[in-house]
């Protein structure tokens, strides 16, 4: 390389190109979506300085990284660094937006909503229609399963999908779902960790026990509310609700085994 000295070998490998064409540029379908308080701060530093970051695009000028960087240095008429991965595509996107924290649950399930993965379109909808649970309490509540957010799928080569690279399956009825979530908002007027995820845990198995009635349960809460209180584990949960479903109960209810 010309006016440089190296003390190790080094070779080129990539152009980088340069160029003002902006209309050349494509958003890949399923890529995550602009997030607009990330891209207001990479505005502004952009306008204070525009460092060569280059975006990676395929042969056909879709953005495999850097939308973000593309979309800043087009609305302030900059221009535009990139290099070309002939190959890449969707799977290259998921594996690199995966490895940086910026790509959170929220951009997962936006980009595959966007390809029509049935799955994550049922569980943006179950988040609208509960808004105060986190995205961890929703994936819990629609597979039934306290470490819902780690599941994934296994691919025709064996390799598991977590979370962000599409591995999440609805693996509960929606309707069974619908009612946890609802009684849970129930008991959430009295109790303000009703979103925890320990007490979500231990209140999926006890809604499904055959002994456990759920009025009864609200109207010795509504009595008796400060004997719900937050503790760590799902099993403390569960002996601290038995305990208040049989208060001043002379026949003792069974709730937790």
């Amino acid at each position: 390389m010309k006016n440089n000295t190296f003390t190790f070998e080094a070779e080129a490998f990539l152009t980088v190109y340069k160029t003002n064409a902006y209309h050349a540029f494509h958003i890949l379908r399923g890529n995550r979506r602009i997030n607009q308080v990330h891209l207001s701060r990479l505005t502004e530093s952009f306008k204070r300085k525009h460092l060569v970051t280059p975006v990676i695009v395929n042969r056909r000028m879709q953005i495999i990284d850097g939308q973000h960087r593309f979309t800043s240095a087009r609305a302030l008429g900059l221009p535009i660094y990139f290099i070309v991965l002939e190959d890449y595509a969707l799977d290259e996107v998921q594996i690199l937006n995966s490895n940086f924290k910026v790509y959170n649950k929220v951009d997962a399930i936006g980009g595959y909503c966007d390809l029509g993965n049935t799955h994550y379109i049922a569980l943006r909808d179950f988040m609208a229609q509960f808004p105060e649970f986190g995205v961890g309490a929703v994936i819990q509540l629609l597979t039934a399963r306290a470490d819902g957010d780690t599941l994934g799928v296994t691919d025709e080569d064996g390799h598991k999908r977590n979370f962000k690279e599409g591995g999440f399956l609805v693996r509960n009825d929606i309707r069974k779902a619908i009612l946890w979530a609802t009684q849970l908002r129930d008991i959430g007027q009295y109790y303000k960790g009703y979103t925890r995820r320990a007490f979500i845990s231990a209140m999926m198995s006890i809604f499904d026990h055959p002994n456990y009635d759920h009025s009864q349960f609200m109207v010795k809460l509504k009595a008796q509310p400060l004997m719900l209180s937050d503790v760590t584990t799902a099993t403390q949960y569960r002996i601290m609700c038995e305990d208040l479903f049989n208060y001043k109960r002379r026949d003792k209810v069974n709730l937790r085994y």
